[in-house]
């Protein structure tokens, strides 16, 4: 499973340099790659725990600088997906905020085409979701998490959670059907 945090260094980077990212992980660390390691780059890692640093670091005419220890940073702030990203990585508290800031990081990932952060952030706004029992952000979270999976090309994967939404999440009314598929 990709790190939450490896995947918002890798949109954060693809956001700087002006690409668009709209694979999982391992593709759009492959087109970093590629983009990065073409031109005079200096992409500077600070304090990049949990991330393995040398999926960051580009071959050719790019150079990478790792600085382990870095002074006091700025916690990001606001409704920037990197300070919506921090509220997830640290849930608690009022889970109707929560959801309100997964829906902003939703549309913010959306349009900057950040498409593997906007998976992890359905994950774990998921999980916590299937945590709490909250039927409807279980199915809000599972139609977008499908729609990321049909655009990756995971076929199989996007059925399977569909099926479990429809099953289980959906607030459908399901019609009872006599034998001759008629409605009584």
């Amino acid at each position: 499973m990709a790190s939450p945090v490896g995947v918002g260094f890798a949109g954060d980077l693809g956001a700087q340099v002006g690409l668009r990212l709209e694979c999982d992980l391992p593709g759009n660390l492959e087109n970093l790659r590629e983009f990065c390691s073409a031109r005079r780059f200096l992409v500077l890692l600070e304090d990049p725990e949990g991330v393995h640093a040398g999926l960051f670091t580009f071959e050719g005419n790019c150079s990478t600088l790792i600085v382990a220890e870095s002074g006091p940073t700025e916690r990001p702030s606001g409704e920037s997906l990197r300070a919506i990203q921090g509220e997830f990585a640290h849930p608690g508290g009022d889970w109707v905020e929560l959801c309100r800031l997964a829906r902003i990081g939703r549309r913010i990932a959306r349009d900057q085409s950040r498409i593997a952060e906007l998976y992890e952030l359905l994950r774990e706004w998921h999980a916590l979701a299937e945590a709490r029992g909250d039927r409807q952000v279980l199915d809000e979270s599972a139609r977008e998490m499908v729609w990321v999976l049909e655009g990756w090309g995971r076929f199989a994967e996007a059925a399977q959670l569909e099926r479990r939404r429809v099953t289980e999440f959906s607030e459908q009314m399901t019609l009872p059907f006599d034998e001759a598929g008629e409605t009584p």
